[in-house]
């Protein structure tokens, strides 16, 4: 089972984190999520894996923002 978090200035609250399990077919895994957050100047935010998932690098991940107003 794999765990991580979206944190907000490090602090994870209700909704924020994702689980999902190994497929025991060896196939490759795939996990998406979306959030939209109401945030402050000097806020930031944060991908936090809390299992030690070994994420790939490169084009293999994406983790973007976009602020709305």
């Amino acid at each position: 089972q794999h765990h991580y978090d979206i944190r907000i200035n490090n602090s994870v609250s209700r909704g924020m984190s994702s689980h999902f399990s190994n497929l025991a077919n060896g196939n490759w895994d795939q996990v998406s999520s979306s959030y939209i957050f109401e945030l402050s100047a000097n806020d930031y935010v944060q991908m936090y894996s809390v299992s030690n998932t070994g994420w790939h690098g490169n084009d293999w991940q994406l983790f973007c923002g976009q602020l709305l107003s």
